[in-house]
This record gives C-alpha cells, structure tokens and sequence, in this order.
C-alpha cells in the first residue's frame, strides 16, 4: 500500500485522514500523522468551511467538532501536567535560610550555628524541639505538647531544624513547625533553622545558653518523645527541691529504659518503693532539663576539648564506651554526643534526678514521657511505639513529698552515699 504523508495542503487535509486510518501501516506515526492533520484542520477551518458548505453535516463539520474536542482535551492534558509538575517543585523545593527568614514565622536571634544560642527573652519555662526530617514524628510530639498544663503560666516553645549535610530542610517538617506556631496561645514559639548541618551533637548543646543564675527552666526533646500533660507541674516541683542542692546536674523525665550501665546493661531495680523520686549518676536523654549554670560549665568545657582533635570521651567499664569506640571508628561519633556530658558530669560529681513514680505507685500509667524509637539515628526502621496510654494524666499531693535524705546510686547501681534535700 502506498503511504499517506501527514504534510498535505488543506485541500487535502480530509481525504489524507481517511487513508491514513485504511493504510498508515505504523500505528505510532499514524497517531503523529492524525495529531497533525487534527491541528491543521482547526488551522484551516474557514477555509473547509468554505469549500464544504454546500454539504450538511458535511464531513468537515464533524471534523471540525472533532479537531475542537482533541485539541480542547490535549490543552486540558497539558495544564494538568503544567500544574502537577508545579506543585511537586513548590512542595519538594528545598527552603534555605534567606528565603526562610522572609516568611515572617521564623524568630530574628544573632543564634550561629555551632555556638550555643542565647535567647533574648527569659521564661519561666522553656520546651526545646530538635527535629530534622520525620515531619510525622514532630507532629505527634507537638500534639502532646499542646496539650501540657502550663498552671496558668506563658510557655515558650523552640524548635530547631536541622539542615542535612548538603544544606537542605525538610519542608513538611518546617511546615508542621510552623503550623504549630500559628495555633499555640500559651505563649511565644519561635521556629529555628541551622544555618548548616550541626547534626544531633550540635543540636543537643548549642540550642539553650542559659544566663548565669537564671531561674528558667528548660526541657530538651527530640522529635519522637510524648511528654506527659503533667510534665510541667512535676518539673517544677523538682527544681523547687533540688535547685540548690550540690552535686545535681539537672531532671529527666525519662521513666522508661532506664539501665545501670557499669560492665553490663541491666535495669535500674533498687530504687525504695517508698521514694517517688531517686538520684542516679547517669541522666536521661529522653527528656533532659539541665540545671542552668551546670549546662553553662558543660558547653565551655565541650567546645573547648572539641578543639583538641585527638581527645576521645572515652568512659572505660561502662558499657555505653564500646557502643561510642564502635560510632567513631565508623566514622558516626557524633551521633552519641550523650557521652561527652556523660564523662563532664562524671568528672565534676554531677547526678540526675529521676521520677520513681511507677515503683512509687504501682501502676503502669506514670510516666512522664513515651519514646516512640522512631526510625532515625538511634533506631532502624520499625513500627513506632506508641505509649501515651501510659502517661501520667493525674496528680497527687504525695508526688510532691520528697525525702529529706536520697541515696545517689552509681553506674553499677551500688549506693555511694546520702544527700540532704532542702527546698
């Protein structure tokens, strides 16, 4: 059979398309071929007309109706595309600081990443954030947060982004970020990015330089830890025991997973039912909130042994030592930047108090905070744990009755000696 080319003038524009569907043997041209002969006979349409409009419903009306539908519906197609392809470029665009800045929801501090950030408002209380890219995790934490019972009392919050490595923000997660700070009422929430990657070391230190002899409080969390809606009330009953006692280097609200750590990991079994609170000397990162000037004495000394590139936090007949020799000679030591201010607070006699609520009531649902092990640095992929049916929803006066005197428990769990509490 002899081939129809596409290319005819207008005169031939209708009898080409007839033989093209009879003969075009190749099925991908002849879609090209019908493509062109559509657009040329919406190009030429008066012309047709013309020639055609002798003949009702002539072949060159229908045609005509046809080329409108094709080409109406190929225009159609295109803005789609058009539009989906703009979308996913917007939405997936990578956002950096100064076009961050001009969105008006980021707070304005002189904060350089890898110095400890100073903020120019002083709290009462203070929540810090540190997330990267598990916009799904910061949601659920922020929910719980939402839902903390403030007594009364503005609440600042602070969360801080972290870049990746070649400069980049996650951007559900600063979307999530700054939702929250358009629907939070109990006070000033200010939305940090990283002018660079400070990974989770440069996270954890630098994020909250406390003025010398504050009374603010600050609770540290990452992304994957529901706090208790009570966690505020028992944080401030702790500090107004505990402020000035020596040798307390700050509270956590860890309650779960907490291990001696001395040779071998094993739980933390000793503590006295009859005390709701206990000392230990490791602390807890699941919701940490160091005492100012102790937090003050840790970053000085921190950034000043960072300068020495041979010195090593090494912790020797802890078990926690192996996992961070392991982290540095794959080259992720920074991922474990816990036992730098484990090795401080061990060298200047610094311990933690830990909540002893579970032990002291007998029930399971006390705990200040759930660690959902998100996927991350510390966890593989997994499904999240989700324990906010185990949080602490009720309070009792007996909580706040501390023992004069506390036993400080050591890495192995052996009591060392007692200490009188003041408040």
């Amino acid at each position: 059979m002899k081939e129809v080319k596409c290319h005819w003038g207008w005169s031939g524009q209708l009898e080409g398309l007839r033989q093209s569907e009879r003969t075009y043997p190749n099925k991908t041209k002849r879609k090209h071929c019908r493509v062109s002969i559509l657009w040329n006979t919406w190009i030429h349409r008066s012309k047709i007309k013309a020639r055609y409009k002798a003949l009702p419903q002539s072949y060159a009306d229908i045609m005509l109706s046809a080329a409108k539908v094709s080409l109406a519906a190929i225009l159609f197609l295109c803005c789609i595309i058009f539009a989906n392809f703009v979308f996913f470029v917007i939405y997936n665009s990578d956002t950096t600081v100064s076009n961050i800045g001009e969105t008006g929801y980021v707070c304005a501090t002189n904060c350089v990443t890898g110095v400890p950030c100073q903020y120019p408002d002083e709290l009462d209380f203070r929540i810090i954030v540190l997330t990267f890219n598990r916009p799904d995790s910061l949601r659920k934490c922020l929910s719980h947060v939402a839902k903390l019972d403030t007594l009364g009392q503005k609440v600042g919050v602070d969360i801080w982004i972290d870049r990746s490595k070649d400069g980049k923000v996650d951007r559900q997660t600063l979307d999530i970020s700054q939702l929250f700070q358009r629907k939070w009422t109990l006070g000033q929430v200010c939305v940090h990015v990283q002018q660079r990657n400070a990974y989770i070391i440069g996270q954890w230190v630098d994020t909250w330089r406390p003025r010398e002899n504050t009374r603010e409080i600050a609770l540290i969390l990452e992304d994957d830890i529901d706090i208790s809606p009570l966690t505020y009330k028992w944080l401030k009953m702790v500090d107004s025991h505990f402020r000035t006692v020596p040798n307390i280097g700050g509270y956590t609200i860890q309650t779960e997973n907490v291990n001696y750590v001395k040779d071998r990991i094993r739980p933390v079994t000793n503590t006295p039912k009859t005390d709701n609170v206990f000392i230990y000397r490791l602390f807890g990162t699941w919701g940490f909130s160091p005492k100012p000037n102790e937090w003050r004495n840790f970053q000085d000394w921190f950034h000043e042994m960072r300068k020495n590139k041979t010195f090593k936090p090494y912790m020797p007949g802890l078990a926690i030592n192996n996992w961070f020799k392991n982290f540095d000679k794959h080259g992720r030591a920074d991922s474990m930047w816990e036992i730098w201010a484990i090795y401080f607070y061990n060298r200047t006699e610094l311990y933690t108090v830990f909540s002893n609520l579970k032990k002291f009531t007998g029930r399971k649902n006390t705990l200040l905070e759930g660690n959902r092990r998100e996927a991350g640095l510390h966890f593989g992929k997994r499904e999240s744990v989700d324990r906010s049916n185990q949080l602490l929803l009720n309070w009792n006066s007996s909580f706040e009755q501390i023992p004069s005197r506390l036993p400080l428990h050591e890495f192995d769990g052996t009591v060392s000696r007692k200490i009188d509490i003041t408040e």
